[in-house]
């Protein structure tokens, strides 16, 4: 069943199609929502608050669209709408108490692989994820949004609300960076 067929099941008060439609589409969101974030708390929060968001709203979102371009761009809007009201949080702590250092926890995969394979591949992982890191915000957000949603670039100017030519630039700017800062990493080792 497509999600347009999903939606109008939905509309006519069918409740196990809209958690269909959701099921589809949680793993890739809630990956990009943690990529995104940083914070598994603060992405299932998110999250949560995509999915009311939608369930609320589903009369407003038009067959034109895919509703995957939507669903991202609802959850990327409330992404901007946490670093905001995360930024104004911080900065009145450090004007208050001075600065909180946060060391994030990082999971690391241990089935079948060699230790050194772990170590290898966890090194890796920290270099593209502090390269990834230091890219501003709105070419990560097309980095990631190509990433764990698998959107056409197309697809991510429909949900980021910018134009396609500006989505290619952006992500044509993150792809340069990215090189850039791992090829100076590796350079140094």
């Amino acid at each position: 069943m497509t999600d347009a067929e999903l939606i109008a099941r939905f509309r006519k008060g069918d409740g196990a199609a809209f958690e269909a439609l959701l099921a589809r589409h949680k793993n890739q969101l809630y990956s990009y929502l943690v990529s995104l974030v940083k914070d598994e708390a603060a992405a299932s929060d998110i999250f949560q608050e995509t999915c009311i968001k939608v369930f609320k709203n589903i009369d407003r979102y038009s067959e034109e669209g895919r509703f995957k371009s939507w669903l991202f761009r609802m959850a990327s809007n409330l992404a901007m709408d946490h670093f905001r009201r995360a930024s104004a949080v911080r900065f009145e702590q450090v004007e208050e108490y001075g600065t909180d250092e946060e060391h994030p926890a990082r999971e690391t995969a241990a089935t079948g692989e060699e230790p050194c394979e772990i170590l290898v591949s966890d090194a890796t992982k920290a270099l593209v994820t502090a390269a990834l890191d230091a890219l501003p915000p709105e070419q990560k957000e097309v980095v990631l949004l190509r990433e764990y949603s698998g959107m056409s670039f197309k697809e991510i100017a429909a949900a980021t609300n910018a134009p396609l030519g500006t989505v290619l630039a952006r992500m044509s700017r993150a792809a340069k960076k990215l090189r850039t800062a791992l090829e100076k990493t590796y350079e140094r080792s």
